[in-house]
């Protein structure tokens, strides 16, 4: 049982050396005023006004702007609901609510589920200092990658 113990600190220990090693680097969305970080080996597949995409196989990224419409915190709930479904996610879990502390400056709200069975976070984000620009965020990712995902989550930042 001593055994088993000691391997599983290990173990526990080199995930999270790994999880914290990735390398990540800093993407400037000026026309949007944000900036957030991807992994460094994320290559971008569709980077124009309409949407931003980068990935690789066990996670993909896509940003979409909601430009033009106000929102205020207590819509988002709703809009990103709407949008899940919209969207066809399935097996959706409960929406959680984030404030500006721990989103950098964003009013936010983000939702679990799956799509095509694999796990999906869907996340509304709005600038209270320009509440008429928002970002609707979609991360598949294959299991064993949450950690990273969190990571560019929390990473999105308003910029002037």
């Amino acid at each position: 049982m001593k055994k088993f113990t000691v391997l599983s600190v290990m173990l526990v220990c080199l995930l999270a050396t790994s999880v914290s090693a990735q390398e990540m680097k800093l993407f400037n969305w000026t026309t949007y005023k944000t900036q957030f970080e991807i992994p460094s080996n994320f290559v971008v597949q569709k980077n124009d006004i309409t949407e931003f995409t980068a990935g690789t196989e066990e996670i993909v990224l896509t940003v979409y702007p909601r430009k033009g419409e106000e929102v205020d915190f207590e819509n988002m709930p709703a809009a990103l609901a709407d949008w899940a479904t919209e969207n066809k996610l399935e097996n959706l879990g409960e929406i959680t609510e984030l404030d500006g502390e721990q989103l950098k400056g964003y009013w936010g709200v983000f939702q679990e589920g799956t799509y095509n069975g694999l796990p999906v976070i869907v996340m509304l984000i709005v600038d209270p200092d320009y509440s008429d620009i928002g970002f609707y965020i979609w991360l598949n990712y294959t299991e064993g990658n949450e950690d990273v995902c969190v990571k560019i989550l929390k990473s999105f930042t308003p910029i002037e």
